[in-house]
């Protein structure tokens, strides 16, 4: 997950117009930032193995629950 990645992410989040992402590979870890960046009512939608498609609805809890994933990636990069 790059930084370049997240920021793009962020600047489409806050588009006025709607959009659709389409990410492909290694990017698909960018769940997690959008989650956390998307306001609250969002739906942040991705594909699983052996499951097809989830989506997700944005809400404090799960904005808490991908901070924390988060944090534990961020915190493995210092080890």
């Amino acid at each position: 997950m790059s930084l370049d990645a997240i920021f793009t992410l962020r600047l489409l989040i806050f588009k006025k117009s709607p959009y659709i992402l389409f990410i492909e590979g290694e990017e698909d870890l960018l769940t997690i930032p959008a989650l956390i960046l998307c306001p609250n009512g969002y739906t942040v939608c991705y594909g699983q193995p052996d499951m097809g498609v989830v989506c997700i609805k944005v809400n404090k809890n799960k904005r808490g629950l991908a901070l924390s994933i988060f944090r534990q990636m961020e915190a493995r990069l210092y080890e």
